[in-house]
C-alpha cells in the first residue's frame, strides 16, 4: 500500500484542505454535543499542521439528512478551539464565494472550519473520484488548494466528494489518524491468530447483517457473538416472538427487510453464531431477565446473565477478538451489565483485542475500563469492519490513486 503522509511535503505557507470525522452524538432534546471523542481524535494532525505553518481549511460532517443530529458545526468549532487553545475560524453556510474569500484571507497556522459538509449539494452522492472532481465544490476550491489531507478514517468507506473528490486534482495525504489506522489494520488482516471471535452488537442492524454474511462466507470468523438490536433481529428470524414495540423499532431501523437474509445465514452457519439464551427487559423501571423465548413481554434492552456466562466462555478461547457495538442500552445503568461484563472479559484475555466504533468506545469509557487494556481501538465503525472483512475502502483507494499520480511530480 503506497500513500503520502505529512512527512512527504513541506507544508509551510501551503493551503491544505483537511477532511476529518467529527460526527458526534447529539442530545435530541437540547441539541448539545454529548461526547467529543472524534473531535479530540483530530487534534494531533491539527497541531502538527499549525506547527508546520500551513493554512488549514477543515471540513467534516455531522449527522444524516433528515435526522435530528443533522446540524451545523458551530459547536464543533468552539470545542475544537478550546482543545487547541487557539481560535478556530468558522464559516456558517454553503456560499462558495464566501468560502473562497475566507480561504484567501487565511494566514500561516490558521484553521478555518467550514460548515457541515453534508449541507453541500452532491456531497452524499456515491461517485468515482473522477466524477466528483467535476463537482461545483471541487471546481471552486481546487485552484486554492495545494494538498488534500484525509484524516477521516471513520468515513473511509464512503465515496463522497469530501472523501475522494480532490484525489485526482492535488496530492492526497494521509493525516496522522488515518496513517495510524491503516498501519494498525494491516496487523489485523494479515494472518490473525486463531480462533478469531467477532463480537457484534449495537443498533445499526442493516450494516451488521451484511458484515456477518461477508465474514462467514469468507471464513474470517471462527465464531460470532451477537448482542444489541442485532441479536433481537436474529432471534426474531429464528422464530422467537417479540413485542409490538420491538417489531416497530426493527421496522424503523430497516431490520425487517433483512429477515430472509438472516434466516439463510442462520441456516447455513448454525454453529458459527452464538445467540442470547436470555435477555433483560424493563418492567416497572427495573431490569427483569427472561428467556429469549419470552421477549414478547417487553423490549430486550440487554443480554441476560446466562448469555453473559456463555459469551465469556467463548471469549476465553479467542486469540483475536474484533468488537463492534454494545450488547445493550449501556447508557442506562440497569441495562449496562452485559456490555460491561463482555468488555471486561475481552480486556482480561491475553489475545489481540480490537474495539471499533464511537458507541463501543464510549461504552468502554462508561464502564470505567482503561483503553490501555485493549490492543487496538478505532473510532471507526463501518469503515473498520469493512476493511477487516476484505472490502476496498474508497478513501484508501483514493490515497493510492493520488500517490501513483503525483509521486514523481
Amino acid at each position: 500500500m503506497g500513500f503520502f503522509t505529512l512527512d512527504s511535503f513541506n507544508l509551510e505557507g501551503k493551503t491544505v484542505f483537511v477532511r476529518v470525522d467529527m460526527n458526534s452524538p447529539i442530545d435530541e432534546k437540547t441539541g448539545k454535543i454529548l461526547a467529543t471523542n472524534k473531535i479530540e481524535a483530530s487534534i494531533p494532525t491539527m497541531k502538527e499542521l499549525m506547527a508546520k505553518k500551513a493554512k488549514v481549511v477543515l471540513t467534516a460532517h455531522q449527522g444524516q439528512p433528515g435526522e435530528y443530529d443533522y446540524v451545523s458545526l458551530e459547536q464543533h468549532a468552539k470545542i475544537l478551539s478550546n482543545l487547541l487553545g487557539t481560535e478556530v475560524l468558522f464559516l456558517k453556510g454553503t456560499d462558495l464565494k464566501l468560502i473562497t474569500e475566507g480561504i484567501k484571507k487565511l494566514r500561516n497556522g490558521q484553521i478555518l472550519l467550514l460548515d457541515n459538509i453534508r449541507f453541500f449539494n452532491g456531497e452524499v452522492d456515491e461517485k468515482a473520484p473522477e466524477e466528483h472532481a467535476k463537482s461545483e465544490f471541487v471546481t471552486a476550491l481546487k485552484p486554492l488548494i495545494d494538498y488534500f489531507i484525509n484524516d477521516a478514517f471513520p468515513s473511509a468507506h464512503r465515496s463522497h466528494i469530501s472523501v475522494v473528490g480532490f484525489s485526482t486534482t492535488v496530492p492526497m495525504v494521509a493525516g496522522r489518524g488515518m496513517e495510524k489506522e491503516l498501519k494498525s489494520l494491516e496487523k489485523i488482516v494479515k494472518n490473525p491468530a486463531k480462533p478469531v471471535i467477532f463480537v457484534l452488537g449495537g443498533a445499526k442492524i442493516s450494516d451488521s447483517v451484511k458484515l456477518m454474511e461477508k465474514i462467514l462466507n469468507k471464513k474470517l470468523a471462527d465464531k460470532i457473538i451477537v448482542g444489541g438490536l442485532l441479536s433481537t433481529l436474529l432471534l426474531y428470524a429464528k422464530g422467537y416472538p417479540i413485542s409490538d414495540a420491538t417489531l416497530a423499532l426493527l421496522e424503523k431501523k430497516k431490520g425487517l427487510e433483512a429477515t430472509e437474509k438472516v434466516k439463510k445465514i442462520l441456516n447455513n452457519y448454525t454453529t458459527s453464531i452464538e445467540l442470547p439464551v436470555d435477555v433483560a427487559i424493563e418492567e416497572n423501571g427495573k431490569r427483569k431477565e427472561v428467556g429469549s423465548s419470552s421477549m414478547s413481554s417487553g423490549m430486550a434492552k440487554d443480554i441476560g446473565s446466562k448469555t453473559i456466562e456463555n459469551y465469556i466462555r467463548v471469549i476465553k478461547t479467542a486469540k483475536t477478538i474484533i468488537t463492534n457495538g454494545p450488547m445493550g442500552v449501556y447508557e442506562e445503568k440497569e441495562f449496562s451489565l452485559g456490555t460491561r461484563k463482555i468488555l471486561e472479559a475481552i480486556t482480561l484475555t491475553d489475545c489481540f483485542s480490537s474495539i471499533s466504533g464511537g458507541n463501543t468506545v464510549a461504552a468502554l469509557d462508561a464502564s470505567g475500563i482503561s483503553r490501555d487494556k485493549v490492543s487496538y481501538i478505532s473510532l471507526a465503525g463501518k469503515a473498520f469492519l469493512n476493511y477487516v472483512s476484505g472490502d476496498k475502502l474508497p478513501a484508501v483507494e483514493a490515497l493510492e490513486i493520488s500517490y501513483r499520480k503525483f509521486k514523481s511530480a
